[in-house]
């Protein structure tokens, strides 16, 4: 359910394994950027409507290639105000 949500609605992949969800997009422009801060924001809603608890220390951006965006990526989590993705 969660895979086709974010790849319908954000046009990201989506990978689950376990406990792990890997989300997987090819940034070009600032637009992607933002469908990429969409989907996390998504995921944070399932996960707290399914009373998950997201791993925030184990989360992180991994960027391949030479383009690189000057965006902050974050996870928006209760009652702490955000969480930055480095």
């Amino acid at each position: 359910m969660l895979s086709i949500l974010l790849s319908m609605k954000h046009g990201i992949s989506v990978q689950l394994f376990a406990d792990d969800v890997k989300l997987y997009l090819k940034i070009l422009n600032v637009i992607d950027t933002a469908q990429l801060q969409g989907a996390l924001s998504d995921l944070v809603q399932w996960a707290d409507r399914w009373q998950l608890s997201l791993s925030v220390d184990k989360c992180c951006v991994l960027n391949i290639g030479i383009l690189q965006f000057d965006t902050t990526l974050c996870l928006k989590k209760k009652p702490d105000p955000y969480y930055v993705l480095k």
